[in-house]
């Protein structure tokens, strides 16, 4: 390796593969140099005397957006099995998740249904939906995150239900919120609404119960105030608009938001969501309960006196007593949280820039969905006699027809989602002798590669914008068969395409998501990007010249459009046909949108 390569082993209290902790200032990348593969290997890995330093992950996940206990709990196994790498050592924490959540859905479920069968069915029904896949194959916090969800609506149906001693039920309770609120600070917001339904629950009722509120109030406060206190980075996570304001750009309505929030959920477990789009069926739905109340209240004030009417409004009266004094108030309570969960999401979730893949924010309450769902097909087949004595069957067929959808319609977005044209993924070409030259929109993106690089020679992390003003560094590489370029092509663009916007005579152009204003046709040079073939071109020119970039490969990668090239000498060059998976992809788009 004759191009000034080094080991930038990222120590210890160091969050970050491309820049130290020191806050990102340019002068303290670790990128636009050449590094060998150690680098991505030590980043990854558990290194000689780093074994159960839980110290270090939890310095580091302060300046994340997340709580560091999963990735604690992740080093720990990991320690088992220092210096090297596997995905396995992630999928032992689902595993263990989805077996206990299971376990506890179906006491929940047999507990609220009054029904083992029907505990079965709830469990069936999310078992094998298409977001109980995706949850269980995506290797972060939320399988765990979504098992813990489940614990407290069982603990919450104990307490509800005065199943067990109250205070063993409370410890429990305060446990599993002290242990989920460090795994995902969304989980505060689930404990939240929860806890909010039961304190109005025992402040309200008849007979009052005011040392269950208390004892409840202060436990969950209590939970809560001591998972903050154990990480009280919790408080500036949650106040931060994340990293990079450009994801709070060109938000969704908090309606469109709140549609695709419920929609993601419902199309997880039944295949069936709802559009996004602004519809007015509120404004029939108000003018039909104008047009009910002009109606009725005459009619009532003209037959109050009669016999019929009396009788009819006493039933009802006494009906509507009888319902509330049996009505199963943790359905209720369900149902709430449930949407109060889907609009803190839908506030905070940039849709727009996410897509699909906020549904990861909301995972943990899928299950309760679930049970949901079948709650109430059993309250209001219940209410058909013909049918009513059939419900258990009528639920399950129910269920066993959305899990079908669910798993035709609804993608499995976390199940090794890579799409890949050419001769194959980057990983293909990994070896000893492989260098790689990365051209990339941003340095963190890097951060989807270390498992790709840890075996190869040497690596040269830069920018779309950055790797211009390091040709002289690129050049040190010694050239092999197995020297590749990667261009991230997910949003430049040309320089003629730019200048054509529509937006640039009104002072505005649109990139992707966000919206950039300029002042004069001066300031708009800093937001034009080369395109794909203009770098191509700048390679073979001037970086490598007598040599060509070769297409090997199109790949997603973390969402992103990746297409890499082998360098090569320009008498050996053959000119093989660019797979562009942004093209298949739209039209695929196309055919889809045709057949419906």
């Amino acid at each position: 390796m004759n191009c000034g390569a080094t080991a930038l082993q990222t120590p210890f209290y160091d969050p970050y593969l491309y820049e130290t902790a020191g806050g990102g200032m340019v002068s303290e990348l670790k990128c636009d140099r050449w590094v060998d593969g150690s680098t991505f290997r030590d980043y990854i890995v558990v290194n000689d005397g780093e074994a159960f330093r839980p110290d270090s992950v939890w310095y580091n996940q302060k300046n994340d957006m997340h709580p560091p206990l999963y990735s604690t709990i992740l080093h720990l196994i990991c320690s088992f099995f220092p210096n090297s790498f596997s995905k396995t050592y992630a999928y032992l924490i689902n595993i263990f998740s989805m077996i206990v959540g299971q376990i506890f859905l179906f006491r929940a479920a047999s507990g609220m249904c009054k029904s083992d069968f029907l505990g079965a069915v709830v469990c069936a029904f999310w078992g094998f939906s298409s977001g109980f896949v995706n949850v269980n194959s995506y290797l972060r916090m939320y399988s765990p995150l979504t098992m813990l969800g489940i614990m407290l609506l069982y603990y919450h149906f104990c307490v509800y239900s005065s199943k067990g001693s109250l205070k063993s039920n409370l410890i429990k309770i305060a446990i599993i919120v002290f242990v989920g609120a460090l795994h995902h600070h969304y989980f505060l917001v689930l404990s939240y609404g929860i806890a909010a339904c039961f304190c109005f629950y025992y402040l309200f009722q008849i007979k009052k119960k005011w040392k269950t509120l208390y004892a409840y109030a202060l436990t969950m406060a209590g939970a809560a105030g001591l998972s903050i206190a154990a990480f009280p980075q919790t408080i500036t996570h949650m106040l931060a608009f994340g990293p990079g304001d450009a994801r709070l750009n060109n938000k969704m309505p908090f309606l469109h938001s709140l549609r695709a929030s419920f929609s993601l959920v419902t199309a997880s477990i039944t295949g069936l969501g709802i559009s996004t789009y602004a519809t007015s069926w509120y404004a029939y739905v108000v003018a039909a309960l104008v047009l009910i109340l002009v109606v009725a209240v005459p009619l009532c004030y003209l037959f109050r006196k009669e016999e019929w009417f009396i009788k009819v409004r006493t039933k009802t009266v006494d009906g509507l007593k009888y319902f509330f004094s049996h009505f199963d108030f943790m359905l209720l309570f369900l149902i709430i949280t449930v949407f109060f969960v889907m609009c803190i999401v839908a506030f905070n979730v940039n849709f727009n820039i996410m897509t699909g893949t906020s549904d990861r924010y909301l995972f943990f309450i899928m299950p309760w969905t679930a049970l949901i769902i079948v709650l109430l097909l059993k309250y209001f087949v219940g209410l058909i006699k013909p049918i009513k004595k059939y419900y258990k069957q009528i639920a399950a067929v129910i269920c066993c027809l959305a899990i079908v959808f669910s798993n035709l319609i609804y993608p499995h977005r976390y199940l090794f989602p890579r799409f890949i044209a050419g001769e194959g993924g980057l990983e293909t070409t990994n070896s000893e002798n492989a260098k790689y030259i990365f051209v990339i929109e941003a340095y963190w993106v890097i951060t989807a590669y270390p498992d790709k690089l840890m075996e190869c020679d040497s690596a040269f992390v830069a920018t779309t914008d950055s790797y211009k003003d390091h040709i002289d560094e690129i050049k040190e590489v010694e050239l092999n068969d197995e020297t590749y370029v990667i261009l991230d092509v997910s949003t430049i663009e040309s320089t003629d395409e730019l200048t054509k916007d529509e937006g640039v005579e009104k002072g505005e152009v649109e990139m992707g998501n966000v919206t950039f204003q300029f002042d004069d046709e001066e300031d708009i040079e800093g937001l034009k990007k080369e395109s794909e073939d203009e770098i191509i071109e700048r390679f073979e020119n001037e970086i490598f010249p007598g040599y060509k970039l070769q297409f090997y490969s199109s790949e997603t990668v973390f969402g992103r459009w990746i297409h890499t090239y082998r360098v090569v000498p320009s008498d050996e060059y053959v000119d093989v046909p660019v797979v562009d998976l942004r093209e298949e992809g739209s039209k695929t788009a196309q055919e889809r949108a045709s057949l419906n």
